[in-house]
């Protein structure tokens, strides 16, 4: 789907986007109206060298006075918003995503006047923070990283020299929940594993075609190719190939070419182990709305991110459990996360996706 035309992106959003943050700016007009709405929201502070909760105000919003031990305390010291300097910026992200706004960062710094790298980090440390307490969706699948190929556009420190950020060692793969590779049956078999694979006439077209070896090596072709030969249209062409790509299926080779896989292992996981095989579309189908949501807000991801932005898809999907203050009371009684625990996380080769 293009993304001017992706309901994640378009004139509309960009419209509710603006009228959003108008409303942010009316509501929380200046830094000390952000300070006070961190201070009513702190469900617990007392002081830092007595304990004693009985504090009283002063004449800087960002700190109380003991009048037990007359000491200053310094209401963010410890918490989530220990030492920043634009309270505004990082009340206007939290505000946004309980409003199911997704904005990449380079938008956002446009907005409120900050740098690119400093948006980032506001995005990166919710959703880090997130990830550290263990939240999960209520529903979700555990999907192996290749499944994210067609978003993995950016590089990192975890890119190899001369490779595409798409291309990453799996060796370091816990065995243990990693599932276990098969070669592929024989497509004429009746018991034929991909009889649940392949779901729709396009994908079954596509693989009919690369199946078609005309010499000793495999075939591929190019999503143009596939289009003109089987008289598909792009849009069910990119479908197919995507979901059977996630599959495991086919794999993408360089210069977008597609080829079948010698083995394949089905990399969707439920996280219910009862789950039917029939209803493997519907994580199918979040993948999807996940790669559609990436390209139509970001452009393209770093592998290394994953999981933080598999974390703001969540944000945005999920309105009832990320709804308005929700996200903020969580932020702002939750411990300070250091650049440190930034700069060294990775996402692991198993993400986790929100289920519609």
């Amino acid at each position: 789907m293009s993304r001017n035309h992706s309901e994640f992106k378009n004139e509309e959003t960009e419209k509710n986007l603006l009228s959003v943050l108008k409303a942010f700016e009316a509501e929380f007009p200046t830094d000390d109206a952000c300070w006070q709405e961190i201070f009513n929201r702190l469900e617990r502070i007392g002081c830092h060298d007595c304990g004693s909760e009985k504090l009283s105000a002063t004449s800087n919003c960002r700190t109380l006075r003991c009048t037990n031990c007359n000491s200053f305390v310094w209401i963010t010291a410890g918490t989530f918003f220990n030492r920043i300097r634009k309270p505004r910026a990082w009340l206007a992200a939290m505000y946004l995503l309980e409003e199911g706004i997704s904005i990449s960062a380079h938008r956002f710094h446009q907005l409120v006047n900050i740098s690119a790298t400093g948006a980032a980090q506001i995005f990166k440390k919710i959703s880090l923070l997130i990830s550290n307490l263990s939240l999960t969706p209520n529903q979700y699948s555990e999907l192996e990283s290749p499944g994210f190929t067609p978003v993995l556009a950016r590089r990192s420190k975890e890119t190899d020299a001369w490779r595409h950020p798409s291309i990453f060692d799996r060796a370091s793969i816990d065995s243990q929940i990693t599932p276990p590779r098969m070669p592929f049956a024989d497509k004429n078999s009746p018991t034929n594993l991909f009889e649940t694979m392949l779901t729709t006439d396009s994908q079954l077209a596509i693989y009919d075609y690369l199946a078609e070896t005309p010499a000793k090596s495999a075939r591929s072709a190019h999503i143009d190719e596939l289009c003109a030969q089987l008289g598909l249209n792009a849009a069910d062409a990119s479908a197919a190939t995507t979901l059977m790509e996630i599959d495991g299926i086919i794999e993408r080779l360089p210069g977008g070419r597609f080829r079948i896989k010698s083995v394949f292992s089905s990399q969707l996981r439920p996280n219910n182990p009862k789950h039917s095989e029939g209803k493997m579309d519907d994580y199918q189908k979040s993948l999807l709305k996940f790669i559609e949501f990436t390209k139509a807000v970001f452009h393209g991801i770093s592998r290394r991110y994953l999981q933080l932005y598999l974390i703001l898809f969540w944000i945005k999907l999920d309105r009832k459990r990320w709804s308005k203050g929700k996200l903020r009371s969580l932020c702002i009684n939750s411990p300070f996360i250091h650049d440190e625990q930034l700069n060294s996380f990775v996402s692991p080769f198993i993400v986790t996706i929100v289920n519609e």
